[in-house]
Formats: structure tokens, sequence, C-alpha cells
């Protein structure tokens, strides 16, 4: 059979996404050490010596076997899609013919790339989870970093340092995630923006693959939430507003609810099985930490309203239960829905009792209870407090009582006294 007609014979989908040297017949994985061909090192002299590479059927040598696998799924008719070599600086590339384009599973991987996937696995094998690397999706389309089986979950990590659009991250969230796998996504890239839609973790900007290795504490700076917990009238740090989270009302309801918080309360994190490990970072979890509670179950990805669409945050397990709760939902989306338009938080957290608005106009007889010293100054010394309860005046919650042993802050009972 001629070169020209041996493409006619290969079937794409038995392959794994790689390239296809069509003069030696084995797949070339551009990813992987030595191209995933150890027993033909001089594999990578043989290509570049063999050009031209061609474009057509009497010429062409390498083939893309992921683009004829996408044809074979959609039922298209068989046809070759032919690539080139090229070398850029370091680089080493499959392109294209007639463009520069390269796809992401054919991009050799930096050394921090490399990096960041062994200290990630490395954290997961460190609590007992059993880890593999470069595993494919369920369909066979997709391709993770690695996938480590835990207790009760299986995770699949990826590493994207690169900028991708949004669209082809989304499609290979929903690779990876087909088989019910977790995803999560790490990146130290310094505009992150394109990796809002998926669950990821963003750590600052790597200066070397002796950081990803070498650095104890990798700090996270987007992509994850702590929760602490006030009672009603606190400011929410997401929505920006002193808002009941489950009735959405401004006024209090006085129970205590689940706030999202950057700090916690505790140094210690403690998984549900393995070593204790410490926050580190002040009392912000730092990456080893959230890679190994994710494989662990203690983590778990919170899909919360943003100014446009939605973005996730990862979550202690418990208290996301408690988030979800206390928003009237049974998942994230019923709990987001009830959630009211979600803006950005500037300013310092502060309880509803201390913002001063106009109150409504009500008339009391405060005379009883006058100072004698001080005309507008009441003297509540005697008085019996309780548990919050809706002040008689403002409606946000008040543990004094008046005269007449009624909830009421003392402040608004002297502004009445003052009018």
């Amino acid at each position: 059979m001629s070169l020209e007609d041996r493409w006619r014979t290969i079937d794409a989908t038995q392959f794994s996404d790689g390239v296809l040297y069509l003069s030696a017949m084995v797949e070339i994985q551009p990813r992987m050490p030595d191209w995933g061909l150890p027993n033909m090192p001089d594999i990578m002299g043989r290509l570049d010596e063999d050009r031209p590479h061609g474009g057509d059927e009497a010429s062409g040598k390498l083939l893309c076997l992921r683009c004829m696998a996408i044809r074979a799924r959609r039922g298209e008719a068989p046809a070759p899609i032919w690539m080139y070599f090229q070398r850029r600086g370091a680089l080493r590339l499959f392109c294209h013919i007639g463009s520069n384009q390269v796809h992401a599973e054919h991009m050799p991987e930096s050394a921090e790339h490399k990096a960041l996937v062994e200290r990630e696995v490395q954290t997961c094998v460190r609590v007992g989870a059993s880890v593999d690397t470069e595993v494919r999706a369920a369909n066979g389309r997709r391709r993770a970093d690695f996938v480590a089986v835990g207790p009760d979950v299986v995770l699949a990590g990826e590493i994207q340092r690169s900028t991708e659009p949004a669209r082809r991250i989304g499609q290979r969230q929903r690779d990876l995630s087909r088989d019910g796998k977790r995803v999560l996504w790490t990146t130290d890239n310094v505009e992150p923006g394109f990796l809002k839609n998926v669950p990821r973790l963003v750590i600052p900007n790597l200066t070397g693959w002796q950081q990803a290795l070498r650095d104890p504490e990798l700090a996270i700076v987007a992509g994850m939430t702590l929760v602490e917990y006030q009672r009603c009238g606190w400011s929410d740090q997401w929505s920006g507003t002193t808002r009941c989270p489950h009735t959405n009302s401004l006024r209090p309801c006085g129970k205590i609810h689940a706030y999202p918080t950057l700090e916690a309360n505790t140094h210690t994190y403690r998984p549900t099985s393995g070593p204790v490990m410490q926050f580190g970072m002040g009392n912000r979890p730092h990456l080893d930490v959230l890679v190994a509670g994710i494989v662990l179950g203690d983590w778990l990805p919170y899909q919360r309203k943003a100014r446009t669409g939605y973005q996730f945050v990862w979550m202690p397990t418990e208290d996301y239960k408690r988030f979800v709760e206390d928003r009237g939902g049974t998942d994230t989306e019923s709990a987001e829905r009830n959630a009211g338009l979600i803006r950005q938080r500037t300013g310092t957290a502060e309880r509803n009792c201390e913002t001063d608005r106009n109150p409504p106009s009500v008339v009391i007889d405060l005379k009883p209870a006058w100072s004698d010293r001080h005309k507008n100054t009441l003297n509540w010394t005697s008085h019996q407090g309780g548990d919050p309860a809706p002040c008689r005046h403002c409606g946000r919650p008040a543990i004094a009582r008046d005269e007449h042993g009624l909830p009421m802050h003392k402040t608004c009972a002297e502004k009445l006294l003052a009018r």
C-alpha cells in the first residue's frame, strides 16, 4: 500500500489524540517525555530531517489524530488532517498545515507545569490517595494531568497556566467530569478570568519550577472561601448587603447564619483521614491543604452568582451544607436563586444596628425613665435585658428593654426623647 493511501486504513478513535507519523506508523505524544516513544530515541532527529512534511496525500507525513477522531465521532466523512513539525526556540510544535494552530493536547509541558503536577500528586499520595498521571476521560477525548482516588472522591487534576477560550475550557470540564470525577483546575496565570466557570484554585505567578516544588506554602489568591458564623445583620462579603441570607429581607431575623470570609478562627485543618496539616500563611489554608482536603471530600465547589454569570469557589464541606441551608436551598442553584443581586463589597463588615438610618416616626411615652441630671439621657441601669428581639423603634435586634419590658435600643429611645 502506498504512503498516500495509508491514512484511509486508520481508525483515529483507537489512538490517543496524538500525531501520527506515517513514515514510521507510530503515534507521537508531544506532551510526554520522549514523545511517548522511549524505544525510538532518534525519532525527533528523524522527523526533523524527513522534510518537507507536505500537506496532501502525495507528500503528507503527519496526521492530526485528534481532529480526525472528532470528525469520526460526529459521523463526518473520513478526511486527512495534515500537520507539520516546527521548532520555536526550545519548543517543538506540531501545527496544522496553513496555520500556526497548536492543540493544547499537543503543547509541550513547561517545567513549571510538570512541577505543579508533581506537587499535587505528592500531596494526594500523602493523604493516602492512589494516583495515576495522564489518564484519559471516559469518552477517550481528554486526558487529565492526574487522577487521584480518595475514600469517596475521584479527583481529576488539571494544571492550566496558559489562557484558553472559555468555550474550550467548558468543553474540557464536561469531558473530564462526565464519568463522575470531581475536577480541580490550578493556575498561576495573572489573569485567571478564563477559568471562572470551573472549580479552580489560583496561586501567585511562579518564578520558576523550583518555587513550585520547594515553596513550603503556595498561597491561594482566588478560588476558595472560608465561612464564619455571625448573627443576622452581618455584612455579606459577597452580596455587599446586610440582608438576611434566608429571607432576603432588610429586617434581621435574629438567627446565626454562615457568611463567607477570607480568614479562619482556627490554625489547624483536620481532614477526615490522613495527617493533620497546618494552615500556615496566617489563618488561610495554602495549596497543599486544599488539594488534600478536596481528594478526601472535605471541600466542595460552591457555584455562586457573580456580576456576569456564575463562578465556583471551594468551601469546607460542613460549612457548605450550612451555607446552602441558610439561603433556603437544597443545592447551590436554589440557594443562589434566593440570594439577591450579587455585588462585590469593598467596605468593612459591620452590624446592621451600627448603621444610622432614618427611623419611622413613633410616639412612645418615655417620661418615667428620664434622668434627673441630663434632659435627653436615659438611665436604664435598673432595666432587665433579654435575648435579641426586634426593636420597637427601628426593627433591628435589641437586647435592652424599655420601662414596659419591651425590646428597644437605648439610643433609639434617646433619639425620640430629643425630638
